[in-house]
């Protein structure tokens, strides 16, 4: 089954930056659809491991290292 959170994988394996600053509009752009409401409320959505969808980002090699809600996501390369 695909998830609406695969391009995140597909984005982050094709990188190769030691960080990666992305805003909110980047990455629904990224994903090709808006972030749930707790993507923007919720510090918990970005944490690293405990949700299915942060596997894709884990799995490409990145993690969470840095955000401001509703602002903007820091990814650092592991």
């Amino acid at each position: 089954m695909m998830s609406k959170y695969r391009p995140f994988f597909d984005y982050f394996n094709n990188r190769n930056d030691e960080t990666i600053r992305l805003s909110f509009d980047d990455i629904e752009k990224i994903l090709s659809t808006e972030l749930p409401d707790s993507a923007t409320n919720h510090d918990a959505w970005w944490a690293n491991g405990g949700h299915y969808y942060s596997n894709f980002w884990l799995d490409a090699g990145y993690k969470v290292d840095e955000f401001e809600l509703g602002e903007y996501v820091i990814f650092k390369k592991m």
